[in-house]
């Protein structure tokens, strides 16, 4: 498995140990980002021998298959952390430090194993792309604060959901920055037209597809109070169409919504109910994540 980001390589090999575990050899040649590979050892490696002892310890029991097949998955966390790192803005020495002293708090370590256990039972790269940024935006925040304490939340309850699940919280935080979006066009002369509108929503949600999605994940998702079902109906017109355009072309919003994309969302928002879904912090934390994974994006989370 290998990958190249921003000039650093990074090639991970598989080796198979007496224990029948692999484990990773980083061949790194970058000699212009020397403290994005210092930041790859210090965290990957660490993640990595502490993944080790732990699939070796909980898979014990297990076939040999089982925990090849576990590992494997933990590979790929692994691989998708380094690129991870390896793209963090306002690297620095200082950072490289604040990393190093975080991989020593039992509360971090909580979290990455947390993260090991999600990703050695699933496939799903998206779901891994969520745990590495996690891992990272753990990191970066202080002991004991707010932030740290919805992260591990999210960490347990990602472990607990399954794809279409994790990506319709992170349609309904794209339908709440939608706002936020057209907000810099209000007051303004050059207005886009209702088709520019209807183009951007639809690359917006086009992201989010293949979704098997049933009323129960609403109930299971507030189950584990990552959402809440309230009695208060939000229009789903009123969300994603800005007041300008619509003032202008009255209720002409066909275009959208006759896509693929638009029938989509309209089936989640009113036959499934998420016009009575709330998102709670740990949910609204998953579907930015969500949402900067599949947009190739980062929020100000």
């Amino acid at each position: 498995m290998s990958s190249t980001r921003n000039g650093l390589r990074i090639s991970v090999e598989k080796l198979e140990n007496r224990k029948g575990l692999t484990f990773l050899i980083f061949n790194v040649m970058s000699p212009e980002n020397e403290l994005s590979l210092e930041l790859i050892k210090i965290v990957v490696e660490n993640c990595t021998d502490f993944a080790k002892k732990w699939v070796e310890e909980v898979y014990k029991l297990k076939s040999q298959k089982v925990k090849s097949n576990a590992w494997g998955n933990v590979i790929v966390l692994l691989d998708v952390l380094a690129d991870r790192i390896d793209n963090l803005e306002n690297q620095s020495q200082e950072m490289k430090k604040k990393f190093g002293e975080k991989l020593d708090s039992p509360d971090v370590s909580n979290l990455i194993e947390q993260a090991i256990q999600a990703a050695s039972i699933t496939k799903d790269l998206e779901k891994k792309e969520i745990l590495a940024n996690l891992i990272i935006h753990r990191l970066e925040v202080e002991e004991e604060s707010t932030e740290s304490l919805i992260l591990r939340a999210a960490c347990e309850k990602v472990h607990d959901m399954n794809s279409s699940q994790i990506k319709v919280l992170g349609i309904l935080i794209t339908i709440e920055e939608l706002e936020d979006h057209w907000h810099p066009y209000f007051g303004k002369e050059n207005l886009p037209s209702m088709e520019e509108v209807k183009n951007y929503l639809i690359s917006r949600f086009r992201i989010y597809k293949k979704l098997n999605y049933r009323e129960l994940d609403t109930n299971y998702l507030e189950s584990i109070n990552c959402c809440k079902v309230t009695s208060i109906q939000t229009f789903l017109t009123s969300k994603i169409i800005p007041f300008f355009v619509r003032a202008d072309n009255g209720d002409d919003l066909s275009g959208f919504f006759d896509s693929k994309s638009g029938q989509s969302v309209l089936k989640l928002w009113v036959t499934l109910g998420l016009e009575y879904v709330s998102l709670t912090q740990v949910g609204i934390l998953i579907g930015q994540h969500m949402n900067d994974v599949l947009a190739n994006s980062k929020s100000k989370i």
